[in-house]
């Protein structure tokens, strides 16, 4: 033993102890990395299954609000403009084509006088339901002799459908008329949609831990008077830009306003009550109400209101972002066949 090993000092504790703590650091940061990685693998399996879209294992009454699917992302691919178009998707009970157009899941008319356009969000389109019971569905049968072709497309809302429109007569030309729905889809997410999807977006395991723990109250824009001012001059110029646009194309079209679950008078008894739920309902009901008085005021004979064309005597509505069961969606379709009769279209 040399004498350098006889006085070669200790590591002093200070020295020891941040040695240990750098120690600790490492290992928690290849723990925390190897969590994120791990849920990123996780967040894509998921996607992967939810892709898969499966059948009710229950039996139910076709259109009742137990006749729902699981509810699972669909592909879908980025444009320029328009947000996230639908993909080619094929199904038991979910269908869609090359164009995005989604089936009825019926034959069509066998011989149809006229061909009809609907476009609009998830309600139209048919969120959480077979092919067969979605709006589109019930109102080809409700007409009985014209071909109604579902351009609908969940979080769709009013200037994307009039690029959808643009998009879609270069390849399926010019329709006999066209419909297009709103539920207040531009008030909602303005108001607290947009706080709720900031809420769900998380980057990693870490952010998500942190977002759980920490409970922020979140915050809905609409609770003043000036932001819900501005939201429904939003709402409104939309509609009029519609409108304009529309009647620059020489086809006869409507803009139906469908129910949802902020009019005053609709039934939600099936649905759970929660502070958040008490609290949107609070901004919503009179933000809602105001916007369909405003359309109503700019007295357009294309804006056709059934807002409160549900009964009351029981629930369709699946949850609070109103969407409708089978039934509701063919209530709502039998309206509107009416108001395509009563214009001889």
């Amino acid at each position: 033993m040399t004498d350098t090993d006889h006085h070669k000092k200790k590591p002093s504790r200070m020295t020891s102890v941040t040695m240990r703590l750098f120690q600790i650091f490492i290992v928690l940061c290849l723990f925390t990395g190897f969590l994120d990685l791990s849920y990123s693998g996780a967040s894509l399996l998921k996607k992967w299954i939810d892709e898969r879209e499966t059948s009710p294992t229950v039996a139910a009454i076709p259109g009742s609000l137990q006749d729902v699917l699981t509810v699972r992302p669909l592909p879908s691919h980025y444009t320029p403009g328009m947000g996230y178009s639908l993909n080619e998707f094929t199904s038991p009970d979910v269908n869609i084509d090359t164009r995005g157009m989604r089936s009825n899941g019926t034959e069509p008319p066998a011989h149809p006088r006229a061909t009809a356009y609907l476009f609009g969000a998830s309600q139209p389109f048919g969120y959480a339901l077979r092919d067969s019971q979605t709006m589109a569905s019930h109102l080809e049968r409700a007409l009985g002799d014209v071909t109604v072709k579902n351009y609908s497309a969940p979080g769709q809302r009013v200037p994307t459908n009039i690029l959808r429109w643009q998009e879609v007569i270069q390849w399926s030309g010019v329709p006999d008329f066209a419909i297009f729905t709103d539920a207040g889809l531009t008030v909602m997410n303005d108001c607290i949609l947009g706080e709720e999807r900031k809420h769900e977006r998380r980057s990693s395991i870490i952010q998500y831990i942190y977002e759980t723990l920490k409970k922020e109250k979140k915050t809905y824009y609409c609770e003043d008077s000036h932001t819900l001012d501005q939201s429904i001059n939003h709402a409104v110029y939309e509609i009029q830009s519609m409108v304009n646009y529309a009647r620059s194309q020489n086809t006869p079209f409507m803009i139906v306003m469908l129910p949802n679950t902020f009019i005053s008078s609709t039934n939600t008894s099936n649905l759970p009550n929660t502070p958040e739920s008490d609290r949107q309902d609070k901004i919503m009901r009179p933000a809602i109400a105001r916007y369909l008085e405003r359309l109503k005021s700019l007295n357009y004979p294309e804006l056709v209101d059934l807002s409160h064309s549900l009964p009351t005597d029981q629930p369709y509505f699946l949850d609070r972002h109103g969407h409708m069961s089978g039934k509701g969606n063919q209530i709502v379709a039998e309206a509107i066949a009416a108001a395509i009769h009563e214009r001889s279209w």
